[in-house]
Formats: structure tokens, C-alpha cells, sequence
């Protein structure tokens, strides 16, 4: 899985564009001063409750300029000074809006690629470029670049404050720190990004530019389950996600702070059999409300709830789909259905475009009234469609879309805009935080409203816990790298040494200035210290403990390294002759490489394909995997230090990888 981001570049303009008298984005924030209606009617003012009592008032009633306070989709409106008419529409031109897109992940099972693909984010403009044959244009934002190996493009989110998307292209070579990445979704207050992966149970965040990352929620021990949908709500600090188990799902909420994700602190939104199967989650500022998908076995739904999880509204019920992901713009709900059509031009896949549907008020406004059901669903009788009609759409697709986002100035909300606690400080800092900087609720009379947070590996320095370190440990301990991120981790060796300590990350970096891409390490443990190469720069590096690092040897890659202590040698595999190298590292200088054995120097061997060396200290043996290029023709072989007396000890193996020797 990996992770990836793209650009948008484009300038934000003001919803109202009072030069041109039109308006951009959803009509529901309408805030021009036009006060008459389509008709020519005078607009009353909505404080008043003549001649025309409101049933409808905007957040600020004390003007006369239309509005749509009830989220109609014919725009905005008002009540008319005109007794005999209650109220109309007003005339408002809609803009040429540039900047608002839905953005959906395409894969194309034929050739196994990717694609980002966008169209504008309000269906009508959609509608009036679609031909009499119903074909329209789709846009693309980038493709996957790999013929070699499966690519499809999985979670997706948008940032449009930073002007960027983000996404996951799903592989099968495991590359990072993230496995079975389901679903992302992006804090525009902040920048940083967040992730469910169900494979490691986790929910991890990201800065903005993934220099640092950490896990925020753990779920190895959780009896909830492994994480799956996720949405965050910016304004109010909220992380929802999704869990699944069997007549078990859930969805969560949590405060998005470091202390929020304690699992005492959590609430349960809503649960089975309200829920089944979540995979999509997004929230709506417009009306303050959690949308999802839901699988039910053979039907799909989208849903919706308060923040609290009262009051759900079924939006959308179809039988033979399986919804995915879901976000909204404007009145509409864009869904996506991972399960395939079979039409007359062949197989299709649909993104669904569907109308919200909203709680009648006299829910709100009567406590007499009983709108809710048993299972705290809004009862069929007291729910309305916007523009008084239930509208679903599709749009056809040849691949098959998965994840979907609105990229939008319009998707966050333009009043109770909290100030970012994490803006960067005059040192480059987000919030002053050396690695991760993660929004807090102080208590009372606190001044600090954000918590700095250490990546994987480093800890927070205390007093004042904005910088982070990380020692060397002494022996005993284990050491391994993470090749795609260059990272080298040391965790301490005991009597009780478990998994758990890795899945808890009871373990630290050693830090290391000179690489970037760890492909062999190994220890000299007479004097602790550690070498490893990196591939991209070509050098060998020694670190002993607390001395700075010192390069050993350059222009060479190594795929593997065995150390030899008592001679100062190390022996490697070196990647493009695949020789086995030695290299002393007895002085302080650069030292240069000796080939002790050439591969393809034996008339015996067809491949050079050498993996891994080892070594037999007390024979003075060095040993090594070659798995060939065939089937069932693996082989390991051993030679004296000096290459000599070559010898072939197993063959006829099936693909042999690593090798270890005792004595």
C-alpha cells in the first residue's frame, strides 16, 4: 500500500460575486443583498411575523434579502410583503464555479491501472454537458504508472485549503508503514492526515507532508474491532470510524486529541442492527450531520445521523449494490457501487448522485410530536425530499470507482471557522511541534490547545514536550530497518520480549543523517556498532552508540552485510554483479572493496541472483542464498574468507531468501 498526494492549484474566490450579481456554490449560503423576487414581490423581513408568519428564519433574520434557510435545491427564497402570497424564489444567476469538483477512484480491470478522475461537483452542470447518448466528460487528475504489478487507487481525501488530494494506490508489494490502508480522511484545520488500516488495527495520523507519523488509536486489544470508514470533523474536533464484526458493527466517535482516543472516552454513535457492513463515512457541515454507506447482504444504504447519533434518516435504499464510499456537496450525496451492471455496452459501474433527505421540523418545534421510531430512525411520514422530490441519478462508468471526495471551497463551513492551533511559528513549526502537532480541548483557565506528538520511534522531550529524541540502547537489543521510509529501529531484548512490544511500538529510531533508502544492516556486538547501506546514495555507514555516523565505503549497493569482528571485515552481496565483497573497516578512512568471490566465475552456475551471506566464524566460511531465476533450483553455497574452495551444500531448493549459520 502507498500512500500519495496531489496538487490543485487555484485561487479561492468569495462565494458572492457582487460585481457580477450571481452566486457561487451552494445556494444555502447565499448572502447577497437581492430583496425582491422572481416576480418583482418585495421580500419581508424575516424577523417579522407579518403579513406572513416564517416557518423558515435564516441565522440572521433582522434584513429582507432572500435566503435559503431550509436547504431548498431551487435556491434561495423569501416570504413576500404581498398577503396573498406567502412566499417565492428569487431570481439568482448562478456563476461559472471553477473550483468545486467530485473526485473518484477508477480502476480498469482489464489492464490493471488507475485512474484519479473528477467532473464539476454540481450535477446539473454534469447534465447539461451530457450528449442525447448520455455520455459525458470525465477528467482525469493523474494515473497509476505500473504495467508490472496491480495498481488500484483505494482511499481518498481532499484538502482543499492546501489544494491537495490525497489518496492510496493498493499493491501487492507491501511498501511503508501501511498495510491495509481502507479509508483517509484530512483535518483541513490542522493539514494532518489520518488513515484506517484493518490489517494492523490502527488509526494513524500524518502531518500534512508525512515527514512524521504515529498512531493515534490502537485496536489489537479493543473488543471493537479493527478500524474501517473514517471521517473527521474539523470544527468541532471529532474523529468518527467504522468497526465490523459479525452482528457487532459500530460506528465511533472520539475527540480528535491525544487524550481522545483513550477507549474509556469513546461514544457509540450507532450500532447493530442499525448498522451491518460501514465502509464510507463522511460529515456535512452544511447541516451538521454523519453521512455512511451500509451493506446489508443484499441491499446498500446510505444513512445519516446527528453528530450524536440521534435522528437517522435512511437517504437511499437499492438492492443488488454494494456502496462504498460516499461525500456530499451542496443537497446531494455522491455514492459510489463497487458492484457491477451488465448493460448492453457491456459492464458498467455506478456513481450514484442522490438528493438528502431533511426531518420535517415539527419534529423539533412540537414535543408532541413522535418522529422517531424504535430503532431511532425517523419515522417514513415525517421525513421531506429537498425541492419536495426524492431524486437518485447515476453516472455510468466502464471501471470500477471506490473511494470518492468533493474538492471544494465549499465543502467546510464560513462561520465558526476555529483558529488552526497548529499554524506554522516562525521557525517552520506546526504549532511549535517539532514532529506532529495534534489539537487539544485545555482545561479550564489553560492557555495550550494543542498537543505535540513524537513520529514512531522518539520521545517527546520533556519539560516542555515540543521536541522529540531517541537513544541508543544498550545490549542486548534488536535492530531492524524500514527500508521505504530509511528508518533503522532498536528495541530493547528481554526475558519477555513478545509481538506486543512491536504492536505497542515499544521500540525506538536510531536517527541517521547520511541515508535514505536502508537496504542491509548488520552488528559488529563486540563493539555495538551498527552498518548499513543505503541503495540510492551507494555508501556503507558505521554508527557506533552515541558517535556520529562515518562512512565506510561508497559506490557500491549492498543487498545484504555479515560482519566478521574479529578481522574488521565486512562481507556483502554487492546488487548489480551480485559478487560477494569485502570491505575492511579496521581504520577511520573510506576503505576499498574486494571481490572474494565471483559468481558467474563458475561454469557451474547459470544465474547470478545471490541474496543473502552469512558466516561461519570459527572455519573462516562465508556462505550465501542464491535462488536462481528458476523453479526448484536454489541453491546455497559456501567458500574460505579468501574465495577459495568453493562448494555447492544444498541445491534443488525452491526460491531461498535468507540464510544464518551457528556454530
Amino acid at each position: 500500500m502507498r500512500l500519495a498526494t496531489a496538487a490543485f492549484i487555484s485561487a479561492a474566490e468569495g462565494s458572492w460575486d457582487a460585481a457580477n450579481k450571481c452566486w457561487k456554490g451552494p445556494t444555502s449560503r447565499y448572502s447577497g443583498d437581492i430583496s425582491k423576487t422572481q416576480s418583482g414581490k418585495t421580500c419581508q423581513k424575516w424577523s417579522l411575523d407579518v403579513p406572513h408568519v416564517p416557518k423558515h428564519r435564516p441565522a440572521d433574520p433582522e434584513h429582507n434579502h432572500c435566503r435559503n434557510p431550509d436547504l431548498d435545491l431551487a435556491g434561495p427564497w423569501c416570504y413576500t410583503t404581498d398577503p396573498e402570497t406567502r412566499w417565492e424564489y428569487c431570481n439568482i444567476d448562478s456563476c461559472d464555479d471553477q473550483e468545486s469538483y467530485v473526485v473518484w477512484t477508477n480502476f480498469d480491470s482489464d489492464n490493471q491501472s488507475s485512474h484519479l478522475v473528477k467532473v464539476h461537483a454540481n450535477p446539473e452542470v454534469v447534465r447539461n454537458q451530457t450528449d442525447t447518448s448520455g455520455s459525458f466528460s470525465v477528467h482525469a487528475i493523474t494515473m497509476s504508472n505500473s504495467t508490472e504489478t496491480k495498481s488500484e487507487f483505494w482511499a481518498l481525501g481532499a484538502d482543499y485549503n492546501n489544494k491537495r488530494i490525497y489518496w492510496t494506490d493498493y499493491r501487492g508489494l507491501y511498501k511503508g508503514m501501511a498495510h491495509g490502508i481502507e479509508n483517509l480522511a484530512v483535518d483541513w484545520v490542522t493539514g494532518n492526515v489520518y488513515w484506517t488500516d484493518s490489517d494492523y488495527k490502527w488509526i494513524m495520523v500524518a502531518d500534512k507532508d508525512f515527514n512524521h507519523f504515529n498512531a493515534v488509536y490502537k485496536a489489537a486489544d479493543d473488543p471493537n474491532g479493527p478500524p474501517y470508514g473514517l471521517a473527521i470533523h474539523s470544527t468541532k474536533q471529532y474523529i468518527f470510524w467504522s468497526t465490523y464484526k459479525i452482528m457487532g458493527a459500530k460506528i465511533l466517535r472520539a475527540d480528535l486529541t491525544a487524550d481522545g482516543m483513550d477507549a474509556t472516552k469513546f461514544k457509540t454513535i450507532t450500532s447493530f442492527p442499525t448498522v451491518h457492513d460501514v465502509t464510507g463515512l463522511t460529515v456535512d457541515y452544511s447541516d451538521d450531520r454523519l453521512y455512511w454507506t451500509d451493506f446489508l447482504g443484499s441491499a446498500a444504504v446510505v444513512s445519516s445521523s446527528d453528530l450524536d447519533g440521534n435522528n437517522v434518516v435512511q437517504h437511499f435504499h437499492r438492492t443488488g449494490s454494494v456502496f462504498w464510499g460516499v461525500d456530499t456537496f451542496d443537497h446531494y450525496l455522491y455514492v459510489t457501487d463497487i458492484y457491477p451492471k451488465f448493460m448492453n455496452e457491456g459492464k458498467k459501474y455506478m456513481l450514484w448522485v442522490v438528493t438528502k433527505r431533511y426531518i420535517d421540523e415539527a419534529c423539533f418545534e412540537d414535543d408532541n410530536v413522535n418522529c422517531i421510531g424504535d430503532d431511532n430512525t425517523v419515522l417514513e411520514e415525517h421525513l421531506k425530499d429537498a425541492a419536495n422530490e426524492q431524486k437518485s441519478f447515476r453516472y455510468s462508468l466502464s471501471g470500477r470507482p471506490r473511494s470518492v471526495t468533493v474538492y471544494s471551497p465549499y465543502s467546510t463551513p464560513i462561520e465558526d471557522v476555529p483558529v488552526n492551533p497548529c499554524a506554522e511559528d516562525a521557525y517552520g513549526l506546526q504549532g511549535g511541534c517539532e514532529h506532529i502537532c495534534i489539537p487539544s480541548k485545555p482545561p479550564s483557565g489553560a492557555t495550550k490547545n494543542r498537543t505535540c506528538m513524537c513520529s514512531i520511534g522518539y520521545t517527546l522531550k520533556k519539560p516542555q514536550q515540543v521536541g522529540c529524541y531517541a537513544d541508543f540502547q544498550k545490549a542486548p537489543f534488536l535492530v531492524f530497518a524500514d527500508i521505504d521510509h530509511g528508518l533503522i529501529f532498536q528495541m530493547a531484548m528481554n526475558d519477555s520480549l513478545s509481538i506486543e512490544q512491536l504492536e505497542k511500538h515499544e521500540y525506538n529510531v536510531i536517527p541517521s543523517e547520511l541515508t535514505d533508502e536502508i537496504h542491509a544492516l548488520c552488528v559488529d556486538q563486540s563493539t555495538q556498532t551498527l552498518f548499513y547501506a543505503d541503495k540510492t546514495k551507494k555508501i556503507l555507514v558505521s554508527k557506533r552508540q552515541s558517535e556520529p555516523e562515518k562512512i565506510v565505503a561508497e559506490n557500491i549497493i549492498a543487498l545484504s552485510c555479515a560482519i566478521d569482528p574479529l578481522g574488521k571485515n565486512i562481507f556483502i552481496v554487492e546488487s548489480e554483479t551480485r559478487n560477494i565483497q569485502v570491505i575492511s573497516y579496521r581504520s577511520q578512512d573510506i576503505q576499498l572493496v574486494k571481490t572474494v568471490v565471483d559468481i558467474a566465475a563458475s561454469s557451474e552456475v547459470d544465474t547470478q541472483n545471490t541474496q543473502n551471506v552469512a558466516l561461519d566464524l570459527e572455519r573462516k566460511r562465508v556462505c550465501w542464498t542464491d535462488p536462481t531465476l528458476t523453479e526448484n533450483k536454489g541453491r546455497i553455497e559456501c567458500a574460505n574468507f579468501d574465495g577459495s574452495d568453493r562448494k555447492e551444500i544444498f541445491n534443488e531448493l525452491n526460491w531461498p531468501q535468507g540464510v544464518k549459520l551457528k556454530s
